[in-house]
């Protein structure tokens, strides 16, 4: 099944994408649901961000080369590898939905950088998790667009 976050108009909801339309769900997918009678043109609604998360995390220093070349920008001598992943998190006001301007603030440097991200959305709550159980907590998964500013 997959899902969608829509705008049409002045109203916004989760939605089922079958084909090229948008049928409109009652609830969201985290619980109850119903789909409703709605349907829509896929082109005719305005795509969001899948979900705004209460917690939104970003994953840090977990590409070798990623590492090594932050560490040759910042002047580092050796380049510092961790055994675990390092967690950040993001402001929800740095989502932005599909087909939306990136806004470079003018006083950015020269190093204004995107990369594609594979997101995952995670649909349970979980803490302390082994590998396989943190799998079972993953609702879906989702593309972005991580954007930085270097300088």
């Amino acid at each position: 099944m997959l899902w969608c976050r829509f705008q049409k108009g002045a109203s916004v909801s989760y939605g089922i994408v079958e084909d090229d339309s948008v049928i409109a769900v009652d609830g969201d997918p985290f619980g109850q649901h119903t789909r409703t009678s709605t349907r829509h043109k896929l082109n005719d609604v305005k795509l969001l961000v899948p979900v705004l998360p209460p917690t939104f995390y970003a994953i840090g220093s977990n590409y070798r080369t990623h590492v090594i070349e932050r560490s040759k920008a910042k002047g580092f001598a050796a380049p510092k590898f961790y055994d675990r992943p390092r967690v950040g998190y993001r402001a929800n006001s740095a989502l932005i939905a599909s087909g939306e301007d990136i806004v470079k603030p003018k006083d950015s440097g020269p190093r204004f950088e995107y990369e594609g991200e594979l997101v995952a959305v995670i649909g349970k709550r979980c803490l302390n998790v082994s590998p396989e159980e943190a799998s079972a907590c993953i609702f879906g998964w989702t593309i972005g667009n991580d954007v930085t500013e270097r300088d």
